[in-house]
């Protein structure tokens, strides 16, 4: 769902309209070349990432909108599914069905899905 909307893209470059001056000179793929030590180097680098990815979290959080708890569970689902009882599984499965269906029929008549 993610790939088909390249919703992640979208979220990185809409990360640069947030009215914060510096932040689209942070996230550019050479920022840590501006860095001569090696160990401000690296730091810059991970710092550089950690920003984006920030940025790609909070704006896909907006795009999930009212929708976010139900992502949170779906993620929590994912996560545990080793660890769930036969019998919680029926209902973990719908839910994860549930969400992603909901948000993939919200997305497109959003206009998220490129045709």
């Amino acid at each position: 769902m993610f790939d088909i909307g390249d919703l992640v893209k979208k979220a990185g470059i809409l990360t640069a309209y947030w009215g914060v001056e510096k932040l689209p000179d942070i996230i550019r793929d050479n920022y840590a070349d501006d860095f001569k030590d090696p160990e401000l180097r690296r730091v810059a680098a991970d710092l550089s990432k950690a920003i984006l990815e920030l940025g790609k979290n909070a704006t896909v959080m907006q795009f999930l909108d009212n929708y976010r708890m139900d992502f949170i569970i779906h993620r929590k689902i994912v996560d545990e599914l080793d660890n769930l009882k036969a019998d919680e599984l029926k209902a973990a499965a719908m839910h994860s069905l549930n969400f992603v269906t909901n948000i993939i029929l919200k997305w497109q008549d959003e206009g998220v899905f490129e045709k």
